[in-house]
């Protein structure tokens, strides 16, 4: 790889850094959608409104009256307590979530002046945030960097940076695999990463991520989406923006017969899938799995405005798309191959799709039953489930993300998320924040991001 190697050697200046770099493959896209659902809010006497729900208890109090007469309304009163009941467990645990989330003190990102173009952020990213020179920026802190080769070294120089690969087979007959960093001594807890779009366990985000949170005690569990691994998998499709399946049936597998705490670590199309899991979950997240929190970055809430940023002309629709297609079409055609053609798509219509919108309709549509891209986007976003989302949840997204847009949800009341929107950074870069003199002395052993990430589930651990 050109750019690659370009970036490997020790004497690059910015002027040709900065005009040379191009894009190959970025970890993720993908976005979602909101619809602002009534919750219970509390009034200023501290209790409970339930006046939302006031057609329910009406139907609770008429199957009470006529019970003896009618075993159906006796179901109905059941069915409808429980959830006057649960309602209330969420509220519950949303205002507890909330004063958690506002007490972690959020840190700002400074990018260099030369690095605040989003596309320099987002493709930067991709290939120099492992290394603390550009990670981190700071002119003689830099030049230091690269006449040291011993401080050029980065995570990903090192062959294979898991300690284990784990393969689960699936309800389907199809897999997943899961790549497992042991912290040493003792272990505060496990986290779950999910990947964006066509990226992996071996991202250079996936394992900064990873490593942000090794070095504060912390076992890290990378889940591959299915494909994603290097080895394609058995069914046709894979992944989408609300596939949760996988990620349910690992936290089961993980979370029985313990009480260690969890947390959920993800970007992009992975923070989508996360917090569509939390809010599909509720308070059993907490309940069921032991999940004490989320970290997320560049969180898609509306797709179906998302989706036509990479419609755009430009870099958008010349360079990201091409590049997005290029692989996800190539998988649809070995399934295509593999399965003799017995696939739920058209495989012409595939090939022929000119952005991600088409492939999701003639590809992601079909085979998970979606009437198009539009009602995908709908089913899917995580927006639709902010509100349901129970347990403490910290998400960092960009103003000036090149993929989703300035996009934010509505209010949420009570709200268990703390967001933090920065005016640069692109989709998943945050590269070259500019440090002081002294600061460079104890740099943190990741870039910005990962470790503002790392830095709130070290919080949440703290108080747990």
């Amino acid at each position: 790889m050109i750019v690659a190697s370009f970036f490997r050697r020790k004497h690059i200046s910015l002027i040709s850094f900065t005009l040379t770099l191009s894009f190959w493959c970025t970890s993720s896209y993908i976005p979602a959608s909101y619809a602002r659902v009534k919750s219970i809010t509390k009034l200023n006497s501290g209790q409970i409104d339930k006046s939302v729900h006031l057609n329910t208890i009406t139907k609770t109090e008429e199957a009470k009256r006529t019970n003896s007469e009618n075993t159906t309304n006796k179901y109905e009163l059941k069915r409808n307590t429980r959830r006057i009941n649960e309602d209330e467990k969420l509220f519950e645990y949303q205002t507890k979530a909330e004063e958690i989330v506002n007490g972690f003190k959020t840190n700002e990102f400074k990018p260099a002046l030369f690095s605040t173009n989003p596309h320099f952020q987002t493709i930067a990213g991709v290939y120099v945030r492992s290394k603390p020179e550009y990670a981190y920026w700071n002119a003689k802190f830099w030049l230091n960097s690269i006449t040291n080769s011993k401080s050029n070294k980065s995570l990903q120089d090192d062959d294979v940076y898991w300690d284990r690969r784990q393969r689960i087979d699936t309800p389907d007959g199809d897999f997943f695999d899961v790549d497992w960093k042991y912290s040493s001594g003792v272990v505060k807890g496990k986290i779950v990463i999910q990947h964006g779009l066509e990226a992996n366990s071996n991202s250079s985000l996936c394992i900064e991520l990873a490593e942000s949170h090794v070095s504060k005690g912390f076992d890290v569990a990378c889940v591959n989406f299915r494909g994603c691994s290097g080895e394609p998998n058995l069914k046709a499709g894979a992944y989408h923006l609300g596939f949760t399946d996988d990620i349910k049936q690992f936290l089961t597998t993980i979370s029985l017969g313990t009480n260690t705490p969890i947390y959920l670590v993800g970007f992009s199309l992975g923070s989508n899938v996360l917090l569509k899991l939390l809010g599909e979950l509720g308070t059993a997240a907490e309940e069921k799995f032991n999940i004490k929190g989320a970290a997320l970055n560049c969180a898609p809430f509306d797709t179906e405005i998302h989706y036509l940023e990479l419609l755009k002309p430009g870099i958008n629709k010349y360079v990201y798309t091409p590049n997005f297609l290029k692989t996800m079409k190539q998988k649809a055609k070995a399934q295509y191959d593999m399965l003799g053609g017995s696939v739920q798509y058209d495989m012409e219509k595939v090939m022929a799709s000119k952005d991600i919108a088409e492939f999701e309709t003639n590809y992601i549509a079909p085979i998970y039953g979606f009437d198009d891209n539009i009602d995908y986007y709908r089913k899917t976003s995580c927006g639709y489930f902010l509100n349901q989302v129970a347990v403490p949840t910290f998400i960092i997204n960009s103003r000036d993300d090149p993929f989703f847009g300035d996009v934010s949800p509505p209010p949420l009341k009570p709200n268990p998320i703390q967001f933090l929107y920065t005016e640069h950074g692109g989709h998943c870069g945050y590269v070259f924040h500019s440090v002081t003199d002294n600061e460079c002395e104890q740099l943190p052993k990741t870039s910005w991001m990962p470790n503002e990430l790392s830095r709130f589930i070290s919080y949440l651990h703290e108080l747990d």
